[in-house]
This record gives structure tokens, C-alpha cells and sequence, in this order.
């Protein structure tokens, strides 16, 4: 009879533990959910883009940024084809030292979420690490690039355009990026939606 009491006794302590077990595992699960979660929310607040229409009938928009301070904003005119003619500036804090870029692109849409990503595709864009420095992008990586000291130092028109052409680099062709950049490192990605920048720095006029 106490044999019967003692094994049905331990049967009873397992299934409490057991039950024990599966509850904590649900709640640490649950935990990890509601984590997974709020990280989601916490990006998608991070990356959104709210547009907005200016005076000049372009549209702007900026993500808030991360816990880093990275951010990016957007500048974009309607195409005389379809879609859109856009400046795009990113300030990216990485673990060494801030990075701001800017960018031209062509965008079917004007979109809804963006990282703050500085790195340009194959063509002419500029950045600030420590130094401005214009560069020419080809599909292996930089072919060239120029650190300005002051303005008349920055790369012409004909010598960009001239130079793609020589070495059949497509992509995005010469653009007033350097005095854009420029504006932006004197003020903020906010100065991209404000009268310093215009339809003319798409093409330099």
C-alpha cells in the first residue's frame, strides 16, 4: 500500500514539474515574441518615410533615425518620363567615425522605408569621412577618386562625364554633388527640403 502511495505520489510530483517546465518555456517563448516584436516596431519606426509636397512642387521626406543617430533623407522631383528624380543623403554613424553621403537615383516610387545605407551604385556620387571626397564608381568597386580642398578643386562636368566615357562606366553622370554635400554638412539632412537645394543640383543647371 505505501508502495502504491509512493509511486502514484511521484507520478503526481512529475506532472507538476512538467507542467512547471512547459510554462516556463511558454512564458520565455512569449518573452522572445513580445522582444522580436517591439524590435520589428522599433525598425519600422526608424526607417518610415512621411512625404510631404514643397513650394517648388518636389517632394521630402526623412527616416527619424536609429539609436546611432543614422538617418536618411530624400529630395525627389517627378520624371519627364515616369517615375522619379531623386537626391537621397545619408548620415550613417557606423563604430568608427560618422559618414554622410549623397546620392543621385532614378525611383519608380517614391518609397515607403529606407536604411541608411551611404553606399552609391556605379557612377559619380560624393561623401564626407573626415575628408569630402567625389568618386567614380564602377561594377569592381572605386575607379577614381578626389579630395577637393576647396571648391576649385572639385571635378567638372566634362572631366567626369569624359572620363565614364572613356572607361564605359555607366550609371549616374556628373551632378553638383560636392556643393549639395556641402550644404548638408553646414546644416543637417533636413537642409535636403529647404530652398539650398533645388531642381538644378539634379544636373548642375
Amino acid at each position: 500500500m505505501t508502495s502504491a502511495r509512493s509511486s502514484w505520489s511521484t507520478r503526481v510530483e512529475f506532472g507538476v514539474l512538467l507542467t512547471i517546465s512547459m510554462l516556463a518555456l511558454l512564458q520565455l517563448a512569449a518573452c522572445d515574441a513580445n522582444d522580436a516584436g517591439a524590435g520589428d516596431r522599433n525598425l519600422i519606426a526608424e526607417t518610415q518615410l512621411t512625404w510631404s509636397t514643397l513650394d517648388d512642387g518636389s517632394s521630402f521626406a526623412q527616416t527619424s533615425g536609429d539609436a546611432s543617430g543614422s538617418a536618411t533623407a530624400f529630395r525627389c522631383w517627378a520624371s519627364r518620363e515616369k517615375g522619379f528624380d531623386c537626391l537621397r543623403a545619408t548620415k550613417y554613424n557606423g563604430a568608427s567615425m560618422p559618414m554622410t553621403a549623397v546620392i543621385k537615383e532614378h525611383r519608380d516610387d517614391l518609397p515607403d522605408m529606407s536604411l541608411p545605407m551611404p553606399f552609391a551604385g556605379e557612377g559619380y556620387s560624393c561623401r564626407s569621412l573626415l575628408d569630402v571626397t567625389e568618386e567614380v564608381e564602377g561594377t569592381g568597386g572605386t575607379l577614381i577618386s578626389n579630395r577637393p580642398v576647396d571648391l576649385g578643386d572639385i571635378w567638372s562636368r566634362h572631366h567626369v562625364d569624359s572620363y565614364m566615357a572613356a572607361n564605359h562606366v555607366s550609371g549616374v553622370k556628373w551632378f553638383p554633388c560636392v556643393r549639395v554635400l556641402n550644404a548638408i554638412l553646414k546644416g543637417s539632412l533636413a537642409t535636403l527640403g529647404t530652398t539650398s537645394v533645388s531642381k538644378a543640383d539634379l544636373r548642375g543647371g
